[in-house]
């Protein structure tokens, strides 16, 4: 395979002088590319084999070994472990930087013990603190790119703008390379100036010297994904580097800011579970060792546990899919002659760390398998249970109560607050990284939580919230379902909410509203303990994939509807055939026929007169029963009476007294009366909708 994008970095190539590329290529055997160059070698020439050429396993090696550990950081980790080791002094050169360093000390330990050692231990100490990081963009569409010389002159000067507006200076090179059908973008452009004391060899007096460093950024596009990967040194030209690429490449700044990348919703549905079936070939167990948990605006926990992090989650019983899961850190078991496993950390929505940089690809592949990266998904449903502890943007709640807001609050339902965090504007997925913190009495700052989003001014209006008041939600859910009697007060430690009792004709139900997701371990015993002898019916504004033991009515939304709920239960409760079939009726039924119980109802109201057997009850049966079919008259006069032989004398008579009987109850009411019923060309047709279940023989 060719080098990594993230390897192929021409500032670390050309901070290795090269004498040393020489001595390293004669050790390890130089790059096709490369033969025959001998002193001729340039570090252009470097780079340019390394994107066209595959370099061998120990090659690739030595490669990833100059950039973890030729850092100050790896310095400091070589001479602790050389003193560590007893390894004794001048073994390896002092005075060379440290990407230098790094390649003799790599050179060294392949035939040195001790040396092998302190390479080893040394690598561990800095992937499990300095990771390689991605950041994924996805495109609106795929597409690919036209006039690309031209595009790449517009992005040199684009990012020159972008250094000089922003104080980075004015040195810009970029040069692009395909890798099979992919685009690599390599920029190499100064950062801000630094003015370090220093002293210089030769005298003992301290100095300021300036001068600027140059940041190697890596970029990949793959046409076919879609995909943008950014590489760069620093976390905050990530945002200007996915606006210009879409701006220059597609002329749409957002082309590269729609859905994000990854998700860990995954796992806070599936568990450990979704880490053990990736069936990747060349890979073994896959493991969770750090994760950071949001919920609401005022809670985020950290877990850290070496071997599984969701035993320290079980243990603690949190209840992930309450929250939102913002970053996780895993290890991943490759098979190779190193044990030692891969650690990839992901930080939703789109950035992806890698210890070990070489096997890119393979934990791309994972992360796919298990369902963590190139997630495209919609806006996430919200149910009660996911907005818990229920202190919400007014957007959140609009969206899920809708038109109920207002009606909400003005109900003392929810209540008006100021949130403590919230999510980053243009950072859609990110979580509530911005902490508020008050510096006047008017003005807010939010302070980033994560590199690469910034912190940001805040105005009242951008913390504006929404809050629960569960008392008063009780109250509101009783007097929209018409409930009376007593019912228990909320506890706050208590997923379940008390709304009292509601009696369907002579049967009697106890409805418990589920505030939080019902937990795991059997939640019988608790709604049984507060519904007493009667019959528990557990009410859920969310759906579960284990049952709770009580008869469960999943909810459209949080606001039950009596009429839809009543229909629910006698469904649940096989009480179809008990009930009056008005209590069945969909909505918009105006016409209700109950058969069995020899009742008619028209707008909910009861017809009196019209009596079972009788010729005008017969015949508003046989119409609704037939709509929205008409029946023909003579038809319809030999099913009210086989005996008569008079027309559709009886007919027009069963019709004409059933209206009697249905305008009075009617108006009786301050209703206003309409024949339901028309007669054209010898046929009979009910105009209203009708309910007329066959429901005769039941007991």
């Amino acid at each position: 395979m060719q080098i990594p994008l993230a390897l192929a970095d021409p500032v670390v190539i050309e901070e290795v002088s090269l004498p040393l590329w020489r001595e390293l290529f004669d050790a390890l055997g130089w790059p096709a590319g490369l033969s025959g160059k001998g002193d001729s070698l340039t570090h252009e020439e470097i780079m340019s084999a390394f994107q066209r050429d595959i370099p061998s396993d120990e090659l690739l090696q030595a490669i990833e070994s100059i950039h973890d550990l030729g850092t100050p950081e790896g310095r400091e980790a070589i001479s602790e472990l050389l003193t560590d080791r007893q390894v004794p002094i001048g073994t390896l050169p002092k005075d060379v930087g440290e990407r230098e360093l790094a390649v003799h000390l790599f050179l060294a330990q392949r035939n040195n013990g001790a040396l092998a050692e302190v390479f080893s231990r040394a690598q561990i100490q800095i992937h499990e603190g300095n990771q390689r990081r991605f950041n994924d963009f996805i495109g609106k569409k795929q597409s690919h790119i036209q006039n690309l010389p031209s595009k790449c002159e517009q992005l040199k000067q684009a990012i020159l703008d972008h250094c000089q507006q922003e104080g980075l200076g004015s040195h810009v090179q970029l040069r692009v390379f395909d890798d099979d059908g992919a685009h690599r973008f390599q920029i190499l452009r100064s950062h801000h100036k630094q003015t370090p004391m220093v002293v210089m060899d030769g005298t003992d007096s301290r100095a300021k010297i300036q001068f600027r460093p140059v940041h190697g950024d890596l970029i990949r596009y793959e046409p076919v994904l879609g995909r943008l990967r950014i590489t760069a040194r620093a976390a905050s030209i990530v945002r200007f580097y996915s606006k210009i690429f879409g701006q220059v490449l597609f002329d749409d700044e957002m082309f590269f800011l729609g859905d994000p990348v990854c998700s860990l919703e995954v796992l806070q549905e599936k568990g450990r579970s979704a880490l053990e079936r990736h069936n990747v070939f060349g890979v073994g167990r896959v493991w969770m060792t750090e994760c950071i948990w949001e919920r609401g605006d005022r809670e985020r926990l950290n877990f850290f546990h070496p071997h599984d992090c969701f035993e320290s989650i079980e243990s603690l019983n949190i209840p992930l899919i309450e929250g939102q899961l913002l970053q996780a850190k895993f290890k991943i078991q490759v098979i190779e002659k190193s044990s030692r496993p891969v650690t990839v950390t992901v930080r939703v929505p789109r950035q992806i760390e890698i210890s070990r940089v070489r096997h890119e690809d393979l934990v791309n592949e994972v992360l796919d398998a298990i369902g963590i990266r190139n997630v495209c998904k919609t806006v996430p449903e919200s149910d009660l249970w996911t907005l818990y502890p229920w202190r919400q943007p007014v957007d959140v709640w609009r969206n899920y109560f809708g038109v109920a807001t207002d009606l909400l609050v003005t109900a003392g339902v929810l209540k008006k607050t100021f949130l403590d965090s919230v999510e980053p504007p243009g950072y859609p997925g990110a979580g509530r990284i911005l902490h508020v913190e008050k510096i006047s009495p008017t003005e807010m700052l939010g302070v980033s939580q994560t590199p690469g989003i910034p912190s940001k001014s805040l105005s009242a209006t951008d913390l504006d919230g929404l809050e629960l008041i569960v008392p008063a939600f009780q109250r509101y859910l009783r007097e929209i379902l018409g409930l009376k009697g007593n019912c228990m007060p909320w506890q706050s430690n208590s997923w379940l909410l008390d709304l009292g009792a509601l009696k369907i004709c002579e049967y009697e139900f106890r409805l418990v509203y589920g505030l939080r997701r019902p937990p795991s371990s059997d939640s019988t015993g608790e709604i049984t303990n507060l519904s007493g002898s009667t019959a528990p019916i557990l009410l859920m504004p969310g759906g579960m994939t284990h049952a709770t033991g009580v008869t469960e009515i999943l909810l459209g939304n949080a606001l039950p509807e009596r009429q839809r709920l009543i229909q629910d239960i006698i469904a649940k409760t096989n009480l179809e055939g008990r009930v009056p079939a008005l209590l069945t009726a969909p909505e918009r039924a105006r016409l209700v026929v109950d058969s069995r119980l020899g009742k008619i109802w028209v707008d909910g109201i009861h017809i009196a007169g019209l009596d079972p057997g009788t010729h005008p009850f017969r015949f508003v049966e046989l119409l609704a029963k037939s709509a929205p079919n008409p029946i023909n008259k003579h038809d319809l006069a030999s099913q009210l009476s086989e005996s008569r032989n008079d027309g559709d004398q009886t007919a027009r008579s069963a019709k004409t007294a059933a209206n009697k009987k249905i305008k009075t109850a009617l108006e009786n009411e301050g209703r206003s009366f309409e024949d339901p019923f028309k007669s054209e060309n010898g046929l009979y047709r009910l105009i209203i909708l009708a309910h007329a279940p066959d429901n005769s023989s039941s007991g």
